[in-house]
Formats: structure tokens, C-alpha cells, sequence
């Protein structure tokens, strides 16, 4: 089963694949009839970190840009901000950063090309005469540069994560929640792009193992008893995760058939091929506060 999301206003939409067409289908159905179909940023702050992490990757480009000119005859070209939503321009800027740290810089020539002024000379005044081909990394922390262009990696990553695990619940409600028809049903521990938010009173059979309930004897466990008004979006890549040997044996010896940790419900259909185009659906549709609603199609 096809389904999708529709943000209000815009009418945007995000196309899925249904990974539990029963539950997926109860679900809307139940929030429909109920007029809960309707799902906000758990946070609204969300909005104002996507761009505030956008601005700092482009403040970083720009204040190395200052040096990079110098030490490796080109500067890095900074983007509209929109287009920093894009991961082939994010992974060749990751990769661009990684090697210029192993360039290996010419002392005696540069100082030559910029007439022995400036950072050339304060480069050359740094090394020994016997070193005259410093890596860019090592000069980077001579000069004490090193965090600034350590930060353009951090700010890749922040806008990377940001599309990871967003948090949205039904509008104006403090709390929703149906008894789950389909208990145990549809679980897993793969990774998804849309899925139900475990937000539930009570720790789940996966928790219990982690938290070293070792006896079962704490009777506060609840794995997707009920269906809650929280799901979570995610534009990273879903995984198939097999539920780890440890965790199989603890459920033996309790006799407890392994439950999973997620309760998916679908996937987006040629991601990696529409990617930025999603980021940019998900990031216009934040800064407007607008909700989206699950359409089964």
C-alpha cells in the first residue's frame, strides 16, 4: 500500500511505502474519524536550529575562506542556502576538507608568490629551516586555525542529523492514544522513514533487556500496547537490523517470544534520487509551522 503526507497550506506531499498496511490503516482511519489527522513539530524551536545550522556552515566557509585563498590557491564556494540541503554538494565539502588537511605546502615558494608579507611569512617563521613542506593540518594548528576548519565538518554533520529523527505529534493535543488491535504485531528493530513514536508509559521488552531487568519482576512493560499521537520522520537511509544474539537468548530464558523496538510504517520510495527536495519540502514547511496529514492512497 501507497500512502503520503500533505502539509497544509503548501499541499507539499512526501510519497511513502507502507511497511504494515493493517496498522498503518487502522491508525489513520482512527485519527481521521477522530479529527486528530493533523501532525506538528513536537518542538517549534525545530525550525529555527534547521536555519540556524545552515547559516553557520556558510559562516564557517566563509571566514576560512579568509586563509584558504593563501595556503591552497583556492577558496571554497560558498551556496544559497537552500542548496546546503544538498548532500552530493555536503559530501564533496566533507571530502574537500578531509584531504586539503594532508596538501603538503610549499614554504619557500609561497612565501616567493606572495612577496614575503603577511601569512607567508608568518608560516615561514613558524618551521625550522629543515622543514619546508609542512602538511596543511600541522600548519593549521601552528597558526591556531584548527578549530575554526574543524567547524565547517561540524556544521556538515548538524545539517546532515537534522533531518534525523524529527519529532511531530498530533496538533493541539497533549496526548492521543488508541489500544493497539494488532499487539506485538509489525515489530521490528529496522529503521524506517516514518514510524510510530515509542512514547508509551512503561518500558518496551527491548528496554527491559537493556536496562537489566533481569527478573521481569518491575511490571511496567508496555511494547506498543497502544497506538499514540507521535511519529517520527527521517530522511536518513532505512537499515534491516536483525535483533542482536544477546537479546535472543534473554528472551529464551524468560520464555518470551523477541519483540522488536519499532513499529514502522513506511519508507520513501528513490530517496537518495530526491533527497534534497525532501529536505527543502520538510524545511519550508517548518519555518511556516505547518502540520501535515497521513494520506493512504
Amino acid at each position: 500500500m501507497r500512502f503520503e503526507i500533505v502539509f497544509e497550506q503548501t499541499g507539499d506531499t512526501i510519497p511513502f511505502v507502507s511497511l504494515n498496511d493493517q496498522i498503518l490503516e487502522f491508525y489513520v482511519n482512527y485519527l481521521t474519524v477522530q479529527n486528530l489527522n493533523s501532525f506538528e513539530l513536537s518542538s517549534p524551536q525545530t525550525a529555527l536550529n534547521m536555519s540556524e545550522k545552515i547559516r553557520a556552515l556558510d559562516n564557517s566557509i566563509k571566514q576560512n575562506n579568509n586563509w584558504m585563498e593563501i595556503l591552497l590557491d583556492r577558496t571554497v564556494k560558498p551556496m544559497l542556502n537552500l542548496e546546503y540541503l544538498n548532500q552530493d554538494l555536503l559530501n564533496q565539502y566533507h571530502a574537500d576538507w578531509v584531504n586539503s588537511q594532508d596538501i603538503e605546502y610549499d614554504i619557500d615558494a609561497k612565501r616567493k608568490q606572495h612577496r614575503h608579507t603577511g601569512l607567508t611569512e608568518q608560516i615561514h617563521d613558524l618551521f625550522p629551516d629543515d622543514i619546508r613542506y609542512p602538511k596543511i593540518g600541522t600548519i593549521l594548528q601552528h597558526l591556531g586555525y584548527s578549530d575554526a576548519y574543524d567547524k565547517i565538518n561540524l556544521d556538515i554533520h548538524s545539517i546532515e542529523l537534522m533531518f534525523n529523527k524529527l519529532k511531530y505529534q498530533v496538533k493541539n493535543q497533549n496526548w492521543v492514544s488508541v489500544k493497539n488491535p494488532f499487539l506485538h504485531q509489525g515489530l521490528s528493530h529496522n529503521t524506517s522513514n516514518l514510524r510510530l513514536t515509542f512514547n508509551h508509559l512503561g518500558r518496551s521488552l527491548y528496554e527491559k533487556f537493556l536496562s537489566q531487568d533481569n527478573t521481569l519482576g518491575c511490571r511496567d512493560e508496555n511494547t506498543y500496547h497502544e497506538l499514540l499521537g507521535f511519529v517520527e520522520l527521517n530522511l536518513w537511509r532505512p537499515e534491516s537490523i536483525d535483533m542482536s544474539a544477546e537479546y535472543i537468548e534473554w528472551c529464551k530464558s524468560h520464555q518470551r517470544v523477541p519483540l522488536g523496538v519499532n513499529l514502522n510504517f513506511g519508507n520513501i520510495p528513490n530517496l537518495d534520487k530526491h533527497l534534497a527536495d525532501y529536505r527543502i519540502v520538510i524545511y519550508r514547511n517548518s519555518l511556516k509551522n505547518n502540520s501535515f496529514s497521513i494520506h493512504l492512497t
